[in-house]
């Protein structure tokens, strides 16, 4: 089985991303989390937008 890995990183100075970060640091499967958080977004027709100020990268409805 080939596998290919993601990072994700958060800017814990930003309090926005703090709180994703401490929201995802509870979840236990942080991986199949975000994979379906992915795979819902691809149901509803949702495209990668682009990144505010600051931001690294955001999802969006355009």
């Amino acid at each position: 089985m080939t596998k290919k890995v993601k990072s994700v990183a958060f800017n814990v100075d930003d309090p926005i991303e703090r709180q994703m970060y401490d929201y995802a640091s509870n979840n236990k499967y942080f991986s199949t989390y975000v994979k379906r958080l992915i795979q819902r977004d691809m149901e509803n027709g949702q495209k990668v937008s682009s990144p505010g100020p600051g931001r690294a990268g955001g999802i969006g409805n355009g």
